[in-house]
């Protein structure tokens, strides 16, 4: 089951968080306790690995809390209706299950010694393994959904109006920006502008002044921004370059932030995307927005039979 592969991933990647005996309890599900540790273990594993590295504000922190402790009660509401439903592998396919995990990590021995090294007991790994296998059940059960080639042809053809490539054009951006730590940060950006303008009117290449003038990242591949469509950039500095023909560079362009300079490549016209070309990317959008769908309104009904009490968003108003 490809849901049960993440239990392969959570013992290689899991950092291992020490339980005290002041762990709290964070939420209740019907009587199943989430505590901070086991909270903790999942933010660990989720949160990059930068985060750690830089620091990250408390409130950013508390947030991502939030966010993964509805996930783990979503989950556990998930599998206690799994239970209710007899959803679940005889002892008999667990033990296969269980085989398949140890066989990727290359035999036994390797993950027992995967288990050792993130100090994670069997017992909880046996635990994990139930619980998402049962889950995977309800996945496949009340979820998944697969499209025949019929299904995606006759939703595109009731759909095509979604399906439009934008307007769009290539363009050459010079960006000098305006230091508002400097009080004459206006002059020197309109200055450094007038010297780039100058420079590209005199027959300079427009990429080799990007390259010594802006500040834009496209500086690093000569001010070249591909399929630049409405909504994209500030939309003065839109509207001029839209205006423009292939060929043409703008005049500058000032904004309180700094100074623009643009030069039109080529143009494309909105188009409609034939279903050839997104069959791929629609199957897979399709199948993403009908199962999520699909699991809120699983989780809605689940909810409304389920007494759930989230300590973390009660200490976190009561704070306020």
């Amino acid at each position: 089951m490809k849901k049960i592969i993440i239990l392969v991933m959570l013992i290689t990647s899991l950092i291992a968080s020490q339980e005290s005996k002041e762990d709290k309890v964070v939420a209740q599900v019907n009587d199943t306790i989430i505590k901070n540790s086991e909270l903790m273990k999942t933010v660990n594993v989720k949160m990059s690995k930068n985060f750690f590295h830089g620091g990250i504000p408390d409130a950013k922190l508390l947030d991502f809390k939030k966010k993964t402790l509805t996930t783990l009660i979503d989950r556990e509401l998930i599998y206690q209706y799994a239970l209710k439903n007899k959803f679940v592998l005889t002892q008999k396919e667990l033990l296969e299950e269980e085989a398949k995990i140890v066989e990727a990590f290359g035999g036994n021995e390797n993950f027992q010694s995967a288990l050792k090294r993130n100090q994670m007991s069997y017992e909880f790994f046996k635990s994990e393994l139930i619980k998402e296998s049962a889950n995977a059940i309800v996945y496949r059960k009340k979820i998944e959904q697969n499209f025949t080639d019929e299904d995606l042809e006759k939703y595109y053809e009731e759909n095509k109006y979604k399906f439009k490539k934008p307007e769009s054009i290539n363009v050459q951006l010079i960006y000098i920006k305006n230091n508002p730590k400097d009080a004459n940060g206006t002059q020197i950006s309109d200055k450094l502008a007038k010297e780039a303008y100058s420079m590209i009117k005199d027959g300079e290449d427009f990429g080799q002044v990007a390259k010594e003038y802006s500040d834009d990242k496209s500086r690093i591949n000569n001010g070249v921004i591909k399929n630049l469509h409405k909504g994209m950039i500030d939309q003065s500095v839109e509207n001029e370059a839209f205006k423009l023909d292939i060929g043409e560079v703008s005049e500058i362009i000032k904004k309180p932030i700094g100074s623009y300079i643009v030069k039109v490549l080529s143009k494309k016209v909105e188009h409609q995307l034939e279903y050839e070309d997104i069959e791929g990317k629609l199957k897979k959008d399709l199948k993403k927005s009908r199962e999520k769908k699909l699991l809120e309104n699983l989780l809605e009904e689940i909810r409304k039979d389920s007494v759930i009490t989230n300590y973390l968003e009660i200490e976190s108003k009561e704070k306020k």
